[in-house]
């Protein structure tokens, strides 16, 4: 794994307008990303972890550029993606691709396995109709499909091979950074594994790097070499995966892995129960966006916002208990 970083964001700020007005003033926004920056080193797994609607999914699709950011910086291999025209932004996706979470509305029910695998070469112009051919039985052969599905269409699959089509489908252009939108929630669990498996296969093969996006801790640690976790929009903690497990800082980190289920009947959990609900991010409290559910909280923490900073190691921490 390199130390050069293959993607680097930079105060990254995502905001959707809530209630439409003529008056630009009176118009009310929901902050989806609220200026995180991270990076993301060649050939590493960054996991993303975090409650449902902490913004998760925005982050991987704005960095992404398929969805525009409001403000910030977007590097890709140190090239600022933001400033690309629409041509250029289109053949740098080659090198850009993402894995959805649902294996079946992100395939085209009414195209085969063998359209929808090659439509990336077909939109990038990549070869000849024959070699494209040859391309997408490779790949079918490589993610554990074959020639004889290729005429086939995605109802006729199981839920872990139509993914598997939707890997072969993100990677037949040769990409080097692959977004993973909870590629394995939606599988169920006795083909996850297969699954995950497969993914850190073709990471060694091809020198992929991967954003790992998941609300599944244990799942995180199986595949990814660092995690940052993200709480209402912010990256709140971000460091080695055995340093997250080993001594989490966060009290909301804390809180997550205290949830994880145990293996050994024996022994018995005692999850860390948040009080309250997760703040909407049509109305986020001031200063620290966990303040309202950390037994932790100041008088400080309900006006000023923490920002990440060093521990040491490289684990950063946004929290005011570490000043």
């Amino acid at each position: 794994m390199s130390e050069t970083p293959l993607v680097e964001v930079k105060n990254l700020k995502k905001y959707f307008v809530a209630s439409k007005s003529i008056l630009k003033s009176k118009r009310t926004y929901v902050s989806a990303v609220n200026g995180v920056s991270l990076q993301i080193k060649k050939g590493e797994t960054l996991g993303l972890v975090g409650e449902s609607g902490c913004g998760k999914s925005t982050l991987g699709r704005t960095i992404l550029r398929l969805t525009p950011s409001t403000s910030g910086e977007i590097y890709f291999d140190g090239q600022d993606i933001n400033k690309l025209s629409n041509e250029q932004m289109r053949l740098m996706r080659q090198k850009m691709q993402m894995i959805f979470q649902d294996p079946y509305s992100c395939l085209n029910p009414r195209m085969n396995i063998l359209e929808l695998v090659r439509a990336p070469l077909d939109v990038f112009q990549v070869g000849t109709p024959a070699e494209r051919l040859d391309k997408v039985k490779e790949m079918l052969e490589i993610v554990g499909m074959g020639e004889q599905h290729m005429m086939r269409y995605p109802h006729e699959f199981s839920g872990g091979q139509r993914q598997r089509v939707g890997i072969a489908r993100a990677l037949i252009s040769n990409p080097e950074f692959v977004v993973c939108d909870e590629p394995v929630s939606a599988l169920d669990v006795s083909v996850r594994a297969s699954v995950l498996n497969l993914m850190n296969q073709l990471q060694e093969r091809f020198g992929l790097t991967y954003l790992f996006i998941s609300h599944d801790l244990s799942v995180v640690k199986h595949i990814s070499d660092r995690v940052a976790v993200m709480y209402l929009g912010g990256i709140v903690e971000i460091t080695s995966k055995d340093e997250l497990y080993k001594n989490p800082l966060h009290p909301y980190t804390k809180a997550l892995l205290s949830a994880i289920p145990l293996p050994d009947p024996e022994k018995k959990a005692a999850p860390k129960i948040l009080e309250g609900d997760l703040p909407s991010p049509y109305n986020p409290p001031a200063g620290c966006r966990f303040h309202t559910r950390c037994e932790h909280c100041t008088a400080r923490c309900k006006e000023e916002a923490p920002v990440l900073k060093d521990m040491g190691g490289g684990h950063q921490v946004a929290c005011h208990l570490y000043d």
